[in-house]
C-alpha cells in the first residue's frame, strides 16, 4: 500500500515535470511568434501605402496596456518565458501606430506626436520599472496597474471591432496577424494555469481570448465576401475613422 502511494507520487510528479517543461517550451514558442506578430500587418501597411480601416486607439491602448503587464510580472519575478512577448508585442504596435498616423496624417503632422509619445513612453517606462518598485506600496500598487492593464488590453480590441462594424468589413487589418493573437492567447492560458496558476492573468487571458477570435471572424468574413464579389470598394473610413487632424 505504501509502495503503492509513492509509485504514484512519483508518478504525480513526474508528470507535473513534463507539463512544466512543456510549458516552458510552449511559452518559448510564443515569444518567437510575438516577434513576428505583427510583421503582416506592417508589411500590408506598407505595401498598400494605406492604414484603411485601422484603430489607431486599439494599437495605442495595447501598448500602453502590454507595458503595465510587462512591469508587473518582472516585479513578480515571474519565468520570462510567462511574459517576455510583451516587449516584442509593444515595439510592433508602436512601429503599425506610426505607420497609421503618418499615412492618414502624413510627415509634417505626425513629427511632433511622434516626439511627444517617445517622450511620454520613456517617462511612464521609468516610472514602471525603476522608481515604482522601489516604494513601499509598489508591489500593491503594480498588482491594481496589472488588473486595469488586462483591462486597456482587451479593452484595446473593442475601437477595432467597433470599427469593423461600422465598416462593414476589416480594411487592411491583417488575417494573419489576428490568428496569431489566437493561437498566443491560448498557448497563454496553457502556460498561465501550467506555471503560475494567476487568476487574474488566466482571466484575462481567456477574454483576450473572446476578443481576438472575435476579430479573427470578422477577417473570415470580410475574406469571403470580396471572393464572392460583395465588397467592391470598402473605402468607407471618412465615415467611421477617428476624427482626422485639422
Amino acid at each position: 500500500m505504501v509502495k503503492s502511494r509513492r509509485s504514484s507520487a512519483v508518478t504525480a510528479a513526474s508528470a507535473s515535470g513534463v507539463a512544466e517543461t512543456l510549458a516552458h517550451v510552449v511559452g518559448v514558442c510564443v515569444v518567437a511568434g510575438a516577434c513576428v506578430r505583427s510583421l503582416p500587418q506592417i508589411l500590408r501597411i506598407h505595401k498598400s501605402r494605406s492604414a484603411k480601416g485601422l484603430s489607431l486607439g486599439s494599437f495605442t491602448w495595447e501598448s500602453i496596456g502590454l507595458t503595465l503587464v510587462l512591469a508587473y510580472n518582472v516585479s513578480r519575478e515571474y519565468p520570462l518565458s510567462t511574459y517576455a512577448e510583451c516587449i516584442a508585442l509593444v515595439i510592433q504596435d508602436v512601429i503599425v501606430a506610426c505607420q497609421i498616423f503618418y499615412f492618414r496624417h502624413g510627415f509634417a503632422k505626425s513629427a511632433t506626436p511622434f516626439a511627444l509619445s517617445a517622450v511620454g513612453g520613456v517617462a511612464m517606462c521609468a516610472t514602471l520599472f525603476w522608481w515604482l518598485p522601489a516604494q513601499p506600496f509598489g508591489a500593491q500598487a503594480l498588482l491594481s496597474l496589472n488588473a486595469v492593464a488586462g483591462l486597456i488590453v482587451n479593452g484595446s480590441r473593442l475601437p477595432q471591432i467597433v470599427m469593423n462594424l461600422k465598416r462593414g468589413n476589416t480594411g487592411e487589418l491583417s488575417w494573419v496577424t489576428q490568428a496569431l493573437n489566437v493561437c498566443g492567447s491560448i498557448a497563454r492560458i496553457f502556460t498561465t494555469l501550467t506555471l503560475t496558476q494567476d487568476i487574474l492573468n488566466l482571466a484575462l487571458q481567456v477574454t483576450g481570448l473572446l476578443l481576438n477570435g472575435t476579430l479573427l471572424a470578422q477577417c473570415y468574413r470580410t475574406i469571403q465576401m470580396r471572393r464572392s464579389g460583395e465588397l467592391v470598394d470598402d473605402d468607407v473610413d471618412a465615415v467611421v475613422e477617428e476624427p482626422k487632424l485639422a
